[in-house]
C-alpha cells in the first residue's frame, strides 16, 4: 500500500522565485532561454498565442493570418453566451456559422483586392481594414496566399485561469516524476497547451487527458484497453509524458524540436533536423510535410507562451485559488472486483471513486466489467487503512478469477433491438439499457452491440449506465500495453517481453496521423518435432533410413489463416498486438515493406498462431466499441454537410486538414462508400460535430 498526498509548490506559485524564473510586478514581455530559445521567425506567434491565453477569454474569437500571426483581421464577440456554464451547442453552433461568413467575407476582400476589382471609394469597414493592412497595391499573389490561410482562433483565457486553478491537484506530483527523469522543469508547463490540465479532456481527433495522448503513442508507456485508459490519470499520464519526451530529446539534442516531436511525431521533426539541423526557425520557415501543418509548427511557440503566462500568472489573472491536493491510498488488487462490492463495502461515494480513479472506464464503473486484478486501485485515505486490510474488508463471494467477456452484435440491415434481443434470449429493455439506448431507438447497419450475460449474477449487481447515449458504432481502443518505453507488455500472457522492441517499432508518429505500429516483438513459433519413418529411399544404400516429415499438427476449431478487410483507423500494429504476433510476421504474410501503410477496405491475411479467430474478433471490437463510447461521451453529431472531392484530396486530408474529426466517423456516414478510392467529383457526407458541453470542451478552429 503507498499513502500519497499531491501538494502545492509554494515557491513557485505563491511568487517566489523558482529555477531561474523571477515573479515581477510588471515582467517585461520575454520568452526563452538557453533550453528554450526563441527564433525571430516565431516571435509574432509566441506573442499571438500569449493574447489567447492571457487577453481574450472564450466567449472572443479572432479571425487571423496563418502565415503572419501578427495579423487580426477582428476580434468578433460570441453573443448570447456570456459567462453560462452550460452554454448550449445550438448557440455555439449559429455564431460559428456567422464566423464563417465573417472568413467568407474576408476571404472574398482578399481575392477582390488581388484581382484589382475592389472599389476603393467605397469601402466598407472590413475592407478598409484589408486594405489599412495589406495596402491597396499589395502584391496579387500575397494576397492570394492571405485568402486561403484564414483562420479563426477562439480565446482561451478563462480556460488558461481554470488549468492554473487545478494544476494544483497535480504540481507536486508532476515536478517529482520530471525531476527523477531528469527533465527541465518548463515542461510542466505543456499540460496549459494540451488541456488546461483538464484530466477528462478528450480531442475531436482522439487524443486524451492533460497530456493529450493519442492511442497509438500511449500505448507504447500506458495500459489502453476496454476497461481502463491510463491517459485519463493525470498520475500513470505524466510518467508516460516523461518517457516520451525524454526519448524525443534523446533522439533530437534540442527541445524545440523535441517539444515539436510530442506534437508531430519523432520521425517527422528526424527528418527535419536531417534537413536543417537544430535551427527551428528555419524548420519553421522551410519544412514541408504533410502532416507539419499549423497545429505542429505553433506547438513550441504555444509552449513558450504559456510557459510566460503561467510564470508570471499573477500579473494577468491576480490572485488565484489552486485547487487542494487530495490524499488517496493505493492497493493492487489480487482479484477482479466490481466497481459496486468497492462502494459498498468502503461507504465510498461514486463519483469521489470515479474522480480518484479516471483510467477506469464506463463499462467498469458501472459495472457491467470487473475491475482488472492487478489494477492498482485509489481509496480515499481511511483510519487504521493497510492494503492488506482493505482488500480483506471485500466478501471473498465478491471477488472473482476471470474477468466478464461481452459478447458483441454487429447490427445487420433489417434489424431491429426487438429482433436481437430474441435472437440472443435477453430482454429488450436489458438489452437497450446495456447499450445506453432507449427501446424504441433507431439502431443503424454496422452499429456494433454489447449483448449482456443470461446470468445477472456474473456482474454482482449491475447499475445503470453512466455513459452517453451513443447514435451508431463503436471503434475502441487496442489491446493494453503496459510497459517501460522499449518494453511492450502482453496482457494476455501476464508478463513482459524479454525481448525489446527496436527504436524503429516504437517510434511516435504524428497525433492526428494513423495509427503506429505496436509490435509484440514474440519469437515465431519453434519449427515442428521430427519422426521418423521406414520407407526406403530412392537413391539410398538399400538401408532402411530415417526421413525427416512434419508431426501431424494439432486439430484446430478455427482456420490457421483468415482474410480480412481493413476498416477506418485500424492498422498492423492493431492486428499484431490482438492476435499476439510481430508485426513483421502480418507483413510477411501480406508482401508489405517495413512502414508500408494499409489503406481502409484493403484485404489483409491474419494468422491465428496464439489466439483464435473469435478472440481476435472479440478485440477488435471492443477497440472498435470504446472508441466512439469515449467520441460521443464528448460530442455529438450536429448536422450533416455535403463536401466534393477536389483534386488530389482523399480521406486523410479531408478529416484531418479541413474537418479535424475521425476517418471512422465519417465511414459511418457513408457505408456504401470505399474511403480509399475518392475521385475528384465524389461526394462524401460529412457529419459536423459539437461538444456535448461547450464550456468544458471549447471550440477550437
Amino acid at each position: 500500500m503507498k499513502r500519497h498526498r499531491w501538494t502545492l509548490i509554494v515557491c513557485l506559485w505563491l511568487g517566489g522565485s523558482f529555477s531561474g524564473w523571477t515573479q515581477t510586478a510588471n515582467p517585461p514581455v520575454q520568452f526563452g532561454n538557453a533550453l528554450f530559445p526563441m527564433p525571430p521567425e516565431i516571435a509574432a506567434n509566441v506573442e499571438f498565442w500569449r493574447k489567447i491565453y492571457a487577453d481574450y477569454p472564450t466567449n472572443t474569437v479572432l479571425i487571423h493570418d496563418t502565415q503572419d500571426m501578427s495579423i487580426i483581421y477582428e476580434v468578433i464577440e460570441l453573443k448570447g453566451l456570456g459567462d453560462s456554464q452550460v452554454a448550449s451547442s445550438a448557440a455555439y453552433r449559429n455564431e460559428w456559422r456567422k464566423l464563417e461568413g465573417v472568413r467568407d467575407e474576408y476571404r472574398s476582400i482578399l481575392n477582390r483586392l488581388a484581382a484589382r476589382q475592389l472599389d476603393l471609394t467605397k469601402l466598407s469597414s472590413r475592407e478598409k481594414r484589408v486594405v489599412e493592412i495589406f495596402g491597396a497595391e499589395a502584391d496579387a499573389g500575397r494576397l492570394l496566399r492571405a485568402a486561403g490561410s484564414i483562420r479563426a482562433q477562439q480565446g482561451l483565457k478563462d480556460r488558461f485561469h481554470l488549468g492554473l486553478q487545478r494544476s494544483g491537484l497535480y504540481r507536486d506530483f508532476i515536478e517529482g516524476i520530471f525531476s527523477q527523469q531528469d527533465l527541465p522543469i518548463e515542461l510542466i508547463m505543456l499540460p496549459h497547451v494540451e488541456s488546461s490540465f483538464n484530466y477528462q479532456a478528450y480531442s475531436k481527433v482522439g487524443a486524451a487527458g492533460i497530456w493529450q495522448f493519442m492511442r497509438s503513442t500511449g500505448r507504447l508507456f500506458m495500459t489502453i484497453n476496454y476497461d481502463v485508459d491510463e491517459r485519463l490519470d493525470p498520475l500513470r499520464a505524466t510518467e508516460a509524458a516523461a518517457k516520451l519526451l525524454k526519448l524525443n530529446y534523446r533522439e533530437l539534442q534540442s527541445w524545440p524540436l523535441a517539444i515539436t516531436a510530442y506534437n508531430h511525431g519523432l520521425n517527422g521533426m528526424r527528418r527535419a533536423k536531417s534537413q536543417y539541423g537544430d535551427d527551428f526557425g528555419r524548420i519553421y520557415r522551410e519544412y514541408s510535410s504533410r502532416s507539419f501543418g499549423f497545429a505542429s509548427r505553433n506547438f513550441y511557440a504555444e509552449f513558450l507562451a504559456a510557459l510566460h503566462v503561467a510564470t508570471h500568472y499573477d500579473n494577468y489573472f491576480g490572485n488565484v485559488e489552486f485547487h487542494q491536493p487530495v490524499e488517496f491510498v493505493e492497493i493492487e488488487t489480487d482479484h477482479y472486483l466490481t466497481v459496486n462490492s468497492i462502494l459498498e463495502t468502503y461507504k465510498i461515494d461514486r463519483e469521489e471513486f470515479r474522480q480518484l480513479n479516471p483510467a477506469l472506464r464506463p463499462p467498469v464503473l458501472n459495472s457491467q466489467r470487473r475491475i482488472p486484478k492487478g489494477y492498482t486501485l485509489r481509496l480515499p485515505k481511511l483510519p487504521d487503512a493497510e492494503g492488506s486490510a482493505l482488500l480483506a474488508r471485500i466478501d471473498s463471494r465478491l471477488k472473482y478469477e476471470e474477468q466478464v467477456q461481452s459478447d458483441w452484435y454487429r447490427v445487420k440491415r433489417g434489424d431491429n433491438l426487438g429482433a436481437i434481443a430474441k435472437e440472443h434470449e435477453v430482454p429488450v429493455k436489458v438489452l437497450a439499457e446495456y447499450n445506453n439506448l432507449g427501446q424504441n431507438e433507431r439502431i443503424n447497419s454496422g452499429q456494433i452491440l454489447k449483448i449482456p450475460p443470461k446470468s445477472t449474477d456474473m456482474l454482482a449487481s449491475v447499475t445503470p449506465p453512466l455513459a452517453a447515449t451513443l447514435p451508431e458504432v463503436a471503434t475502441p481502443p487496442a489491446a493494453s500495453v503496459s510497459a517501460p518505453p522499449l518494453l511492450v507488455t502482453n496482457p494476455t500472457l501476464g508478463a513482459a517481453s524479454d525481448v525489446a522492441t527496436s527504436d524503429a517499432e516504437i517510434e511516435p508518429v504524428a497525433r492526428i496521423e494513423r495509427e503506429a505500429i505496436v509490435t509484440l516483438d514474440i519469437e515465431p513459433a519453434s519449427k515442428p518435432a521430427l519422426v521418423t519413418s521406414g520407407a526406403n529411399v530412392v537413391g539410398g544404400s538399400g538401408e532402411e533410413q530415417a526421413t525427416a516429415v512434419p508431426a501431424p499438427a494439432p486439430r484446430r476449431l478455427e482456420p490457421l489463416t483468415e482474410w480480412i478487410h481493413v476498416e477506418a483507423d485500424e492498422t498492423l500494429g492493431h492486428y499484431a498486438t490482438w492476435l499476439e504476433i510481430p508485426t513483421r510476421r502480418l507483413r510477411e504474410l501480406n508482401g508489405l515493406r517495413y512502414n508500408q501503410d494499409i489503406q481502409i477496405n484493403q484485404r489483409i491475411r491474419l494468422s491465428y498462431e496464439r489466439v483464435s479467430a473469435e478472440e481476435f474478433q472479440r478485440r477488435r471490437y471492443e477497440y472498435q466499441r470504446s472508441v466512439e463510447e469515449d467520441f460521443f461521451s464528448t460530442y455529438a453529431v450536429d448536422t450533416l454537410r455535403t463536401y466534393q472531392i477536389k483534386r488530389g484530396q482523399n480521406i486523410w486530408q479531408i478529416c484531418n486538414d479541413i474537418y479535424q474529426i475521425p476517418i471512422w466517423l465519417v465511414a459511418k456516414y457513408n457505408p456504401e462508400r470505399d474511403l480509399s478510392k475518392l475521385n475528384p467529383g465524389d461526394t462524401l457526407s460529412i457529419p459536423i460535430v459539437l461538444p456535448i458541453n461547450p464550456v468544458t470542451t471549447p471550440l477550437q478552429q
